[in-house]
């Protein structure tokens, strides 16, 4: 392969997965600048990476409210620093689990397995974020709330 043909395989698998440049030249060499074997490579490798990351401390994030009717649900999801909180992949990613959230009554277990809009789990998603932005990201908590509760919440703080 030239210099020019690896360049332009890395520029395609930067577009295809959002890895960085240096991993995805380094996984483009690994497998012989075959497309499909070096996003398989970056997956492995962002797994392990995912995994280096968890035993961080993640402290920032966010807390997302759906409601919808009298039905409310709350997801809070972190990370290491609040500049990822800012961060376009991170909010979208936040947001749609806010709706998969409501959608299981705040299940935590549901929401990893459920599958997202581009067909992968919660787990696998997450991973991919982990392994792009380079931080450690978790959804801490969620919770549900049906309509008496609601009405409840409502009525008690009602002057």
């Amino acid at each position: 392969m030239t210099n020019k043909d690896i360049l332009n395989n890395v520029k395609k698998l930067r577009e295809l997965t959002g890895v960085g440049f240096k991993d995805c030249k380094i996984a483009i060499e690994e497998n012989g600048g075959d497309i499909q074997k070096s996003i398989e490579f970056l997956r492995k490798k962002g797994i392990a990476k995912a995994s280096k990351k968890m035993g961080r401390n993640a402290s920032e994030g966010l807390a997302l409210v759906h409601a919808d009717d009298d039905e409310v649900s709350v997801v809070e999801i972190n990370s290491e620093t609040d500049f990822v909180a800012k961060n376009k992949d991170f909010l979208n990613f936040c947001k749609e689990i806010s709706t998969i959230n409501f959608k299981v009554h705040g299940d935590i277990e549901k929401i990893k397995s459920f599958k997202m809009e581009n067909g992968k789990s919660v787990d696998d998603n997450l991973i991919s974020l982990i392994s792009k932005i380079g931080e450690k990201i978790t959804i801490r908590r969620c919770k549900y709330f049906d309509k008496k509760v609601v009405k409840i919440i409502f009525i008690s703080i009602r002057p």
